[in-house]
């Protein structure tokens, strides 16, 4: 057994040494592939769910705000979706005509966690792999991206197509940042 891999090593040591290109990367290129390697996969920075987030411009509903509070919120708010944060329930994605038909039917100094049924969404952090959402978000517009240590507050939101987008980008070399490089003078 001994010898079997005594061999076995120095034959790969040759191979390696007069081949350093595996028979099967310049078979693929030879086709017009070029198959990346487990090095370079690994040399490769994981993209985040910070890398396609975008910020929420708009202040998110709270779940303690009395109805005539939250209309007034909607007058600044022409968004269809509206985030709310309950403390009780967490994150809830609530279209603004539902919204808007249901503030109608309560009383005005009603909370607005006690207007509608709770059907809280899943949340994302910033440092989670860009795969996260995408498990998550099912037939949501987006996903509240909100701050690990405080998970009430927001730090922005991520849809499906942000994260495509995000996916489609060239790729940067590592160690590099986008905002170090100058355009043509």
């Amino acid at each position: 057994m001994a010898h079997w891999i005594c061999s076995n090593t120095i034959a790969y040591l040759i191979a390696l040494r007069f081949q350093p290109t595996p028979v099967f990367d310049l078979l693929a290129r030879q086709d017009g592939l070029d198959l990346p390697s487990l090095e370079e996969v690994r040399e490769e920075e994981p993209l985040r769910v910070e890398d396609a987030m975008q910020t929420w411009g708009f202040t998110p509903l709270r779940g303690e705000e009395s109805a005539s509070q939250a209309q007034a919120e909607l007058a600044r708010n022409p968004s269809p979706w509206l985030l709310l944060h309950d403390p009780e329930s967490g994150w809830h994605l609530v279209s603004r005509e539902e919204l808007l038909a249901k503030l109608t039917a309560a009383p005005p100094g009603f909370p607005l966690a006690k207007v509608f049924a709770p059907r809280p969404v899943p949340v994302v952090y910033p440092d989670q792999s860009l795969e996260t959402p995408l498990r998550h978000i099912g037939e949501r517009p987006f996903l509240p991206v909100v701050h690990r240590a405080n998970p009430a507050r927001l730090v922005g939101i991520v849809s499906r197509d942000d994260v495509l987008r995000t996916y489609a980008r060239p790729a940067e070399p590592a160690g590099s940042s986008s905002g170090t490089e100058s355009g043509p003078a």
